[in-house]
């Protein structure tokens, strides 16, 4: 059976208390299955949805879904130090372990 259309919030309220834990916003949790038959004619940039099969948030943006969190980097990092790729998949950095302050100026 189909999902229902994606609804849009004008504006979201929640009730602030350090003692209550269930606010906030909870975003659809679908498989990719149901996300393939939400009807394109009622999704709009910025619509989120949890994705159950890749355990992946996803947002829709330029006419198309984006997964969050493509890139990962290392769980700790030198400041200033230069970025690379850690494989060939464009999706993991890491710490080069050179810092930007030895590259000489131009």
């Amino acid at each position: 059976m189909p999902k229902p259309a994606i609804t849009t919030f004008s504006s979201l309220a929640v009730s602030q208390s350090p003692t209550n834990k269930d606010n906030g916003f909870y975003a659809p949790q679908l498989t990719q299955a149901q996300i393939d038959e939400i009807p394109a004619s009622t999704l709009k940039d910025g619509a989120i949805v949890y994705n159950l099969d890749t355990n992946q948030f996803q947002f829709y943006s330029d006419n198309a879904w984006q997964n969050s969190g493509d890139v990962q980097g290392p769980a700790v990092s030198v400041a200033h130090n230069i970025v690379i790729f850690a494989d060939n998949t464009g999706k993991v950095i890491e710490d080069s372990g050179i810092s930007i302050a030895l590259i000489p100026a131009p």
